[in-house]
């Protein structure tokens, strides 16, 4: 009896302490795995994307427009003194909030993200309704990107790769192009909001010979939606600016640059030459041999594909 008792007491203790396997548990597990991150880890950087279930406690800009149609520019938002609600464009431009809370919701009226703004200035609450999908805003943009590129750029020299700008007359409403040839260099004159939430960080910039023009960026990817991402490098600041002198930088031979000026490959470019020239490819396929590393680059402009060989780095064949 008393053995009995003391195999009892040793079973019991076993139980306490061997983790309980049950049927299937070869398949399932329901413990802890790794550290989680913290939310400061997660969107610590300048330019780290922020999706809108962290934007909590950020500043959020309303951003002035061209207003070429009739459709309210701040129709995501409610609170204002305008049609349905909405505010109107002139008690919201430029004006600077605070978000306040975040809430996710599924209702019979709207299925997605209810975000509250108190503004800075009076204290007002405008409503924030962004669909469950997209994620977004129209017509603000959170004030992150635009502070930390004020930082970084304000004030420096850039060496732009298209060699193109814009100018634009608010007397006409109307746009140009300003021409150069590429990779000049131009001076960061301001940094300012732009007119889209997709691109809503404007570099006004200098040349030289002291044109000005100006570029709008997409810094971090914040309220661009799924359905938009290839903007986040179409508009990025790697696509369109240098921060060093490539022709100091790079000893390239006089015929190499002259082709990377005029668009065009040669073959024997280096794959960064081709980048300078051509731009970051659309995709890349690798085959690796024992003595060989071929890449095939393909450049797709939605009208024509362009293939391109490399051998060890070297381009060795262009295709169309």
């Amino acid at each position: 009896m008393k053995r009995t008792l003391l195999l009892l007491i040793a079973l019991s203790f076993l139980a306490c302490i061997m983790p309980r396997i049950e049927a299937g548990s070869l398949y399932t597990y329901e413990g802890s795995i790794g550290t989680q991150i913290s939310e400061d880890e997660n969107y610590g950087k300048p330019f780290d994307t922020i999706p809108i279930e962290h934007w909590t406690e950020h500043k959020l800009i309303f951003l002035p427009s061209q207003k070429l149609s009739k459709a309210p520019v701040y129709q995501d938002f409610i609170g204002g003194t305008g049609k349905d609600g909405h505010p109107t464009y002139e008690e919201c431009v430029g004006r600077i909030g605070t978000i306040i809370e975040i809430i996710r919701e599924y209702s019979s009226t709207h299925v997605g993200y209810t975000v509250t703004v108190e503004m800075d200035d009076n204290r007002h609450i405008y409503t924030g309704l962004a669909d469950i999908i997209s994620g977004t805003l129209r017509g603000v943009a959170l004030l992150d990107d635009l502070e930390n590129a004020r930082k970084l750029w304000l004030g420096k020299l850039l060496w732009l790769r298209d060699g193109t700008m814009f100018v634009y007359s608010a007397e006409t409403k109307k746009h140009d192009i300003v021409s150069m040839p590429r990779y000049s260099p131009v001076r960061v004159v301001n940094i300012v909001v732009g007119w889209f939430s997709t691109s809503p960080v404007r570099f006004i910039l200098q040349t030289l010979d002291g044109q000005e023009g100006f570029l709008d960026l997409t810094l971090s990817g914040t309220n661009i939606g799924w359905d938009l991402r290839h903007i986040v490098y179409q508009r990025s600041f790697e696509h369109f600016f240098l921060e060093e002198n490539p022709y100091e930088k790079y000893n390239w031979d006089p015929e190499i640059w002259a082709a990377i000026e005029a668009w065009q490959l040669l073959i024997g470019m280096t794959k960064e030459q081709v980048v300078m020239s051509w731009g970051t490819p659309t995709q890349i396929n690798t085959t690796l041999t024992e003595a060989v590393k071929q890449e095939q680059w393909i450049y797709n402009d939605k009208l024509d594909e362009v293939y391109l060989c490399f051998e060890n780095g070297i381009l060795i064949s262009i295709k169309s």
